[in-house]
């Protein structure tokens, strides 16, 4: 989220949500390339199914969901397919200060036929105060991810706003990826997030102004590529971390590029565990960088 590299001043004259909005992560490069979405067709093969009410149909629908967010991409390799990704809330408002359920939809569609191929359905939480969906939250991920012969992972990314004005840092780029398995797409990555950030302030506080604050803003951006190596009989996918710190009357910090370690197949997904403590390390290792400042 790009808004963790803004000036302290502009922090504290806008307000985070419409800036977080504005940024967002996710309308870099993703954004350009999708397909336009045949909302008629989704509607058909998989909407009254699902009882989602599709944006700008003239359809009378009675259905408990809205769409809140929609893409769609074609398949590489596959002319006739697309690929679909939706979140879509319900019709009914929740009560205040309680959570809302955000609808998560991925889907395989067969365009020339008009028929769906292969579907996940999950729930996911928005409370409005560590996290908010949006419509434009959402991008298919095309990368060649070739999990083991024969299988490519079909990759989803979210940008779920969560706020960086905080003491605990922030998260985003939030990546997915499936694998389709006959009529179900199973999930084999679950919400792995791509970008992590942590604060360190000596002086002021994490929304004051540069001039009020001493400290530094610690970030990490991660890519994913396939390692030669495998686990189970996937190949395990390397994470490199790009590490770059915004520092706040102290001296500059050089940006580094790391590994952050493999992620490992055990048989029904990747494990993250280990590569988020380790990038967890990297990111308090720049931290002890900044103490001699204190």
């Amino acid at each position: 989220m790009l808004l963790l590299n803004l000036p302290h001043t502009m922090l504290k004259k806008i307000l985070l949500l419409p800036i977080l909005l504005a940024s967002s992560s996710l309308v870099w490069s993703q954004s350009g390339d999708q397909t336009r979405c045949d909302r008629e067709l989704l509607a058909d093969v998989f909407g009254d199914h699902q009882k989602i009410t599709f944006e700008g149909l003239n359809r009378k629908s009675q259905h408990e969901w809205t769409e809140l967010a929609l893409v769609c991409k074609e398949r590489p390799g596959h002319s006739n397919q697309v690929v679909v990704a939706t979140f879509f809330v319900p019709n009914k408002a929740p009560a205040e200060f309680e959570a809302r359920d955000v609808g998560f939809v991925v889907a395989l569609v067969d365009q020339a036929q008009r028929r769906l191929l292969s579907l996940h359905t999950s729930m996911l939480q928005e409370d409005g105060g560590t996290n908010a969906f949006w419509h434009g939250s959402l991008a298919i991920d095309t990368a060649r991810n070739d999990l083991k012969n024969g299988v490519r992972a079909i990759g989803v990314r979210m940008d779920i706003v969560r706020p960086g004005c905080a003491w605990d840092g922030a998260s985003g780029d939030t990546l997915w990826l499936f694998q389709e398995q006959g009529a179900v797409l199973q999930p084999v990555l679950s919400g792995f997030d791509m970008y992590r950030s942590e604060r360190q302030f000596f002086k002021g506080c994490v929304c004051c102004s540069q001039e009020e604050s001493k400290g530094a803003v610690h970030d990490a951006s991660l890519t994913l590529s396939v390692a030669s190596t495998s686990s189970n009989g996937y190949q395990d996918l390397a994470i490199r971390a790009t590490l770059s710190s915004s520092v706040y009357n102290l001296p500059e910090i050089k940006d580094e590029i790391v590994s952050g370690g493999l992620l490992k197949f055990d048989g029904q997904q990747y494990r993250r565990e280990g590569v988020e403590q380790e990038i967890g390390d990297l990111l308090e290792a720049r931290k002890r960088k900044c103490e001699k400042w204190r």
